[in-house]
């Protein structure tokens, strides 16, 4: 037995170099796969995230982003009705009754709109909430 250890420690003793190389390459390696590299989070930037949540925030906030261009353009064409029927009766004095009922239709659609919007608001910051809860991530209301 004693013959043994003298041989492993003159093995050990003689490949030092080699045996910290390995050790070490072996722990880079086993590091190197193991860790997932993160970056902030673009919503919540104390949180860390991988490049899959990443891309997912990014397309919420792109679609957010449409969202809000179409917003503007169906207001921007509200009012450019709205600006066309004001300059309509005041050049010919008469209301026209379809252009009336064009632009009473398109405040309803307006409206319509808006509240579809706030509810998806609503129900978004709801289902984040019941999401941070299932991450055990403490919410305030």
């Amino acid at each position: 037995m004693k013959k043994v250890f003298t041989e492993t420690l003159n093995f050990i003793t003689h490949n030092t170099g080699f045996l910290l190389s390995a050790a070490v390459s072996i722990a880079l390696a086993v590091s190197i796969y193991s860790c997932t590299p993160t970056a902030r989070s673009i919503i919540d930037p104390s949180r860390m995230v991988t490049r899959d949540e990443l891309t997912i925030e990014a397309d919420q906030l792109i679609a957010t982003i449409d969202l809000r261009f179409k917003e503007l353009r169906q207001k921007e064409a509200f009012q450019e009705t709205v600006f066309d029927h004001a300059i309509a009766w005041t050049e010919t004095g008469t209301l026209n009754p379809v252009g009336l009922v064009t632009t009473l239709m398109a405040i309803a659609g307006i409206g319509a709109t808006y509240d579809n919007v706030t509810k998806r608001r609503t129900e978004a910051k709801k289902y984040k909430r019941i999401a941070k809860k299932a991450n055990g991530v403490t919410v305030q209301k």
